[in-house]
């Protein structure tokens, strides 16, 4: 890893966007204290990270959790949060949060791979972290990003920042506020998600119940290349998230579920080739998001 620089502020999603190779594990694990750094530094609410280990203010995803298969999400969540004072309290936050109150007796082994991954999620909670880092190896086969995209997200907007790992850029850009774009080590673009879209100039790909009312009001707009799949989607051409999320509100139109639609990540390094880093903290959050419900509990 060499020429990173980046900062994610409270409130924030930060993407780390690139394909195999990229440096997205090690950075994480650099941002964890678990791998060295020769030069540089990393610090958490203007702390420097230790030396060795990781900073109770940090809460990792990185693989499946070490869950048993014959001990319980309940016993598991338990033993973890063994040693707090308030640990009845803890676990029923993040139960609460994951979602994961049916599966509380329900053993490891027969957990389902979205499920497990929630557990993962509420087991990284419980120390009520104001960091949470996920690495992409958690989206395994069977396992979707939109299966948490909501938890993270209101993770985020309680006061929470997020850093998460990955290559679907299509997915990421659902929950993602920033994206660093990374290959072979080093940083090629920093850039506010909607920047970094409108860059690409993708595709969108667009659920709702009223096709034709959009399309009618994409083309007044001049958005006039709206056509509609097989599936009962619109693909629209050419029309910026923001642009087609004024359209739709003004309308009064339902929009059920945008996806953005790509080419390979050649195509996000060629777009930024030759491109500057974008300095961070250029205006991205208008103000500071809230503090998160356990603030000052710790």
């Amino acid at each position: 890893m060499r020429d990173v620089s980046f900062t994610v502020n409270s409130g924030d999603v930060l993407a780390l966007i690139g394909g195999p190779g990229a440096g997205k594990t090690m950075l994480l694990h650099a941002l964890m204290g678990l791998a060295p750094i020769e030069s540089g530094a990393i610090e958490y609410a203007g702390d420097p990270t230790p030396g060795h280990g990781l900073p109770s203010l940090v809460g990792t995803v990185l693989s499946e959790p070490a869950l048993h298969p014959s001990r319980t999400v309940r016993a598991h969540l338990q033993i973890i949060a063994a040693g707090y004072r308030d640990a009845r309290t803890r676990i029923n936050v993040v139960v609460a949060i994951t979602g994961l109150s049916d599966a509380l007796d329900r053993p490891g082994r027969d957990l389902d791979p979205s499920t497990t991954l929630r557990v993962a999620l509420a087991s990284a909670l419980l120390p009520q972290p104001e960091v949470l880092l996920i690495d992409e190896p958690v989206f395994g086969p069977g396992v979707q990003l939109s299966a948490v995209a909501p938890i993270i997200a209101a993770y985020a907007r309680n006061g929470g920042a997020v850093i998460i790992a990955g290559r679907g850029l299509a997915e990421l850009s659902q929950i993602a506020t920033h994206a660093t774009v990374l290959r072979q080590g080093q940083q090629s673009l920093t850039a506010t998600m909607p920047a970094l879209l409108a860059r690409l100039h993708g595709n969108l790909v667009v659920a709702t119940p009223a096709q034709k009312q959009l399309a009618l009001t994409l083309a007044a707009a001049g958005f006039t290349d709206v056509t509609i799949r097989r599936d009962g989607r619109l693909l629209v051409v050419g029309c910026p998230t923001s642009r087609l999320a004024t359209l739709s509100q003004d309308a009064h139109i339902l929009i059920q579920h945008v996806q953005s639609e790509f080419g390979s990540l050649d195509d996000i390094y060629s777009s930024s080739a030759g491109v500057p880093p974008i300095p961070w903290g250029f205006g991205a959050v208008s103000s500071p998001a809230p503090q998160p419900s356990w603030a000052g509990q710790r």
